[in-house]
């Protein structure tokens, strides 16, 4: 073939490329893999029913584990009480100071040293009982957990809890017992020591 073929030849095969490129194309031939692209995945939506929101849980976990959180490795027996008051409403905090905070010494104190005990709040379970715009009552269920040189034990628990909604955000305004029938408060010391001498200097 001489090269005048050769060009028309050429020539023709582009011109059928251009055709083919610029010629509407039929969508229904594509994989339904594709078709996947175009879909937006759903977005998780916070719950509206659910009143326990996410700021109210941090208090109340923050709260629990530093009102249980007492340890023989404290400078003082009432140690616990800074760590639980910074989830208080000041109220609360200065009645957990003025009820709880009054010395370090005691026999209570002491065995938990002797004893190198350990405790915390462990398996911690919130439900709601009210909630308006202003206060929120919960029901805490957990397991008060005890580790010593002489064994470990637990005991499960409930408690009510209260929270007020302030400028600072949701924070303990009290914390009571909880039985079946009335409701009723028991000022006692996480450690649920009757020695009356464990606040005492």
């Amino acid at each position: 073939m001489n090269k005048r073929g050769w060009i028309i030849v050429l020539g023709a095969v582009g011109a059928l490329i251009l055709i083919w490129l610029i010629a509407p194309k039929d969508h229904s031939q594509q994989s339904e893999l594709s078709k996947t692209w175009e879909v937006d995945s759903p977005v998780p939506q916070a719950d509206p029913t659910n009143p326990v929101t996410p700021q109210i849980t941090m208090t109340i976990h923050g709260f629990v584990d530093g009102y249980y959180s007492w340890s023989y490795q404290d400078a003082t027996a009432d140690a616990w009480i800074d760590r639980a008051a910074k989830w208080c409403s000041d109220r609360y905090a200065r009645k957990l100071v003025e009820t709880y905070g009054r010395g370090d010494s005691g026999s209570a104190w002491s065995e938990i040293q002797d004893n190198r005990q350990v405790s915390s709040a462990q398996n911690l379970e919130i439900s709601q009982l009210s909630l308006t715009d202003d206060k929120a009552e919960f029901l805490v269920s957990f397991d008060h957990v005890t580790e010593s040189a002489e064994g470990d034990g637990y005991r499960a628990d409930n408690k009510l809890i209260e929270l007020v909604n302030t400028r600072e955000g949701w924070l303990v305004n009290s914390w009571d017992d909880f039985s079946d029938g009335p409701k009723f408060v028991d000022e006692v010391a996480p450690t649920d020591s009757p020695d009356d001498q464990y606040f005492i200097g």
